[in-house]
């Protein structure tokens, strides 16, 4: 489909434009308050972390309770679906 054309158009472009602005990211995100700045508000305050280890002798030097760095948590990187 292509943009509407004619002397009378503006209002259906701007209006279209308007709706697909919220697909942008970072215009949601600046546009939809405090929900969205607060990562973990209204979950628990112990999560769980599961790795991948890629070898069976890494494995050896993994305690339990290990500081983790965590890359990637969050939606930017596409964890969440």
């Amino acid at each position: 489909m292509t943009k509407t054309r004619g002397m009378e158009a503006g209002r259906k472009l701007k209006s279209h434009h308007r709706i697909q602005r919220w697909a942008d990211k970072s215009y949601k995100r600046c546009h939809l308050g405090n929900k969205w700045k607060k990562l973990f508000a209204g979950s628990s305050h112990g999560k769980k972390i599961v790795t991948f280890v890629p070898n069976d002798g890494c494995l050896n030097y993994i305690e339990e309770n290990d500081e983790v760095l965590i890359v990637g948590f969050g939606r930017k990187g596409h964890a969440i679906d």
